[in-house]
């Protein structure tokens, strides 16, 4: 066989090796691109089918990857998500310790928290804790984090709840104390005040009796408060309608409210089924709330508008008062029921009127709580349950 025919067959058997070389190649790179898809197809259903929040970070807190959970969570669509960083979505006063634990993670170091609590920015501006559980990934060839997201906004609020009641408790054994041990000694120094009074002394004694004699009613007055609140009065529970006790009470409320340009527009459910209550008790929860409601909104715009909504949901009254006032900051939000916390002037307040709201309604089974921003108002909602009524055949 000549030599040029000779090469050729050999070039021809190359390019035949070559191309089946290739060909199995080829097959090889779509079985592992089809495994990948299919590995791909595998963790976005098992991710998509999560009870918790997922999301993949990489280099600056970029979300690369979401889960449909983690979109419920924060508010934002899948899109939107992938088009903003962490830091977008967290609180301020966390923002850079969190980042700070994100960026050590993806530098490979060890010694940082897998685990941690903080608090996340809904796309509607409301605040939600969650926990995060945060592990090193690969996200196509780049060092990543996979943040797994749980919201436990309401478990937070059941420790806090929790917390508060025990305080409550503990500080109402010690109110009640002193409250007794001091209500005797006032009584004696008020007594002989209006003796005084009434005896004809001097004016500018009569002054001085005066302002003591004052002085003495309003520590009666707190020393009141406190008994309330340490609920040592007995209580007499009937089936109460929500709509009237507060119509009672806006009908005290009128010609202070007319002093100080207080607007109330109500919206009343028109029939709403009776909750087994202490009238007077509810009375006083609903005098409270609408007394600081007014006081603040006089105080910031000597002017205000109320308004009280009642509602049923489900097996539960719901009566929310919304007032237009200065709001109440995140950080007052936490102590608004605790016992002697108050933002008034000291004559003005004694701290206690939110705690024992929040006492009585806690006594009837209900739930207080309250919603604001600062600079757009407060509004404090009670919720109480419906009355069980039992049918005999």
């Amino acid at each position: 066989m000549p030599e040029s025919n000779e090469n050729l067959v050999q070039a021809y058997e190359y390019a035949i090796q070559r191309a089946i070389a290739l060909t199995a190649e080829i097959a090889e790179r779509k079985k592992i691109e089809s495994a990948l898809h299919e590995s791909e197809e595998n963790f976005r259903a098992l991710a998509d089918s999560a009870a918790a929040g997922i999301v993949i970070l990489v280099e600056g807190g970029k979300h690369v990857y979401a889960n449909n959970h983690f979109c419920e969570i924060t508010g934002y669509t899948l899109p939107e998500v992938i088009n903003i960083a962490a830091a977008d979505i967290l609180s301020p006063d966390e923002r850079e310790k969190v980042l700070g634990l994100l960026q050590k993670r993806l530098s490979g170091q060890t010694d940082v928290p897998s685990q941690y609590e903080t608090t996340l920015i809904r796309k509607d501006r409301n605040f939600i804790s969650v926990g995060i559980t945060s592990v090193r990934t690969v996200w196509k060839g780049m060092p990543a984090s996979l943040v797994v997201v749980n919201d436990i906004t309401q478990r937070k609020k059941m420790e806090e709840h929790l917390q508060l009641t025990d305080r409550l408790a503990s500080i109402g054994e010690m109110s009640s104390g002193i409250a007794h041990e001091a209500s005797n000694p006032l009584t004696n120094i008020i007594g002989i005040a209006e003796l005084l009074l009434e005896s004809g002394v001097p004016d500018e004694i009569k002054k001085d009796i005066e302002i003591i004699s004052s002085e003495a009613q309003r520590t009666a007055r707190i020393i009141r408060d406190l008994l309330t609140f340490t609920r040592k009065h007995p209580q007499e529970r009937k089936l109460t309608e929500i709509n009237d006790v507060i119509r009672k009470v806006l009908e005290m409320r009128v010609s202070a409210q007319r002093l100080n340009n207080i607007t109330v527009n109500t919206c009343f459910a028109a029939v709403l089924p009776e909750v087994m209550a202490d009238y007077f008790q509810l009375q006083q929860v609903f005098l409270n709330i609408i007394i600081n409601a007014e006081y603040f909104m006089y105080e910031a715009h000597k002017k205000g508008i109320l308004t009280i909504v009642t509602e049923q949901q489900g097996d539960i009254i719901r009566a929310s008062f919304s007032d237009n006032g200065p709001g109440i900051s995140q950080e007052n939000l936490k102590h608004i029921f605790e016992p002697f916390f108050t933002t008034k002037e000291v004559t003005k307040g004694t701290g206690l009127g939110l705690s024992i709201c929040y006492s009585i309604i806690t006594a009837h089974n209900g739930r207080i709580y309250a919603e604001s921003e600062p600079g757009k108002g407060a509004t404090f909602i009670i919720e109480l349950p419906v009355a069980v009524t039992i049918t005999r055949e």
